[in-house]
């Protein structure tokens, strides 16, 4: 005849069903296929994980109870996960306190910014064009910003320009993120736009005190009477 198991023993599949059953695993495959992403597309925040807490509750909170703790160990577990998640938190957050880094940017990029303070300007050009097309696209959808007379330009576009005949008064060089990622990119463009007998010099642009990752170039044509000043 068939012989009961044990009631101390557990079924060999029922971790793995809890697991499942709290939506661990999938969510754990989720997050570790973002990080795999991540090194080659920056999008592993540690904020973005919080979603993974309804998922995990479930799961620690069974595997805590079975552990063989006394009353006071219990009670430090709680306040080691209390100071752990409070410290995760603090961290993800505190840099939207302009007091922390000055400007209460979390991000490493504003695009936005730089799109709307050049939507005018017919002649951009940056190294990661489709961005900030991107970007120009989010901003007149939102009704923030008119439909700029021209998309952006990449490094091409900014050669065809500087190759043509009649070459226009002014042209704006941008990028976005920290200055000492962005200046290897601004500084392939601006070699090219410097050896036409353009003089780049760093753009304030509206909003620039709140936009540290905000770069911008203005080049002005050094002999504009063979220039378009359209």
């Amino acid at each position: 005849g068939l012989q009961a198991s044990p009631p101390d023993q557990k079924p060999p599949s029922e971790s793995s069903g809890l697991a499942d059953r709290s939506g661990l695993t999938p969510s754990l495959l989720m997050a570790c296929g973002v990080v795999v992403i991540s090194f080659w597309k920056p999008l592993a925040f540690s904020r973005y994980f919080v979603v993974l807490l309804p998922a995990l509750i479930p799961w620690l909170a069974v595997r805590l109870s079975a552990l063989p703790l006394t009353q006071r160990g219990r009670g430090v577990v709680a306040l080691a996960a209390a100071a752990l998640l409070i410290s995760w938190w603090w961290h993800s957050f505190r840099e939207l306190d302009p007091a922390v880094n000055g400007h209460g940017a979390r991000e490493a990029d504003q695009f936005q910014v730089v799109s709307r303070a050049l939507a005018a300007e017919p002649h951009r050009f940056s190294r990661r064009e489709r961005l900030f097309n991107l970007s120009d696209r989010m901003e007149v959808s939102a009704g923030r910003m008119a439909e700029p007379a021209r998309s952006w330009g990449g490094a091409s576009a900014l050669d065809q320009l500087l190759a043509s005949p009649v070459l226009p008064a002014q042209i704006w060089l941008a990028d976005s993120g920290d200055a000492e990622g962005a200046r290897p990119r601004l500084q392939a463009l601006r070699r090219r736009a410097e050896a036409a007998s353009y003089r780049c010099q760093r753009a304030e642009i509206a909003g620039s005190e709140a936009a540290p990752y905000a770069q911008v170039q203005q080049c002005q044509l050094e002999a504009p009477l063979d220039s378009d000043h359209r």
